[in-house]
């Protein structure tokens, strides 16, 4: 399941970000992150942010990676550590 533009119409980091600017949040646990829609936009969001994604499902887990890559500018391949367990 690829992420689309609907996908991201709920946007819970941007939200945060809005209401807190001053805020910088720097670790995010993705427990259960599916195909990488709730990290894209924390990592779009925060730009010293690190994520550790938990998604114990192959699968799953190969579609985040796959998903993030299609956005080169979130450097999620230095900013993401994909844990294939489950917490």
């Amino acid at each position: 399941m690829r992420l689309h533009s609907s996908d991201l119409e709920d946007n819970i980091a941007a939200y945060i970000q809005q209401r807190m600017p001053a805020y910088t949040m720097k670790l995010l646990v993705d427990c259960g992150a599916n195909v990488g829609w709730f990290t894209y936009q924390f990592l779009q969001a925060f730009e010293s942010l690190h994520a550790y994604c938990f998604e114990p499902i192959p699968s799953l887990a190969k579609e985040l990676t796959d998903n993030l890559a299609r956005f080169p500018e979130l450097r999620a391949d230095t900013r993401v550590s994909l844990h294939e367990e489950a917490l």
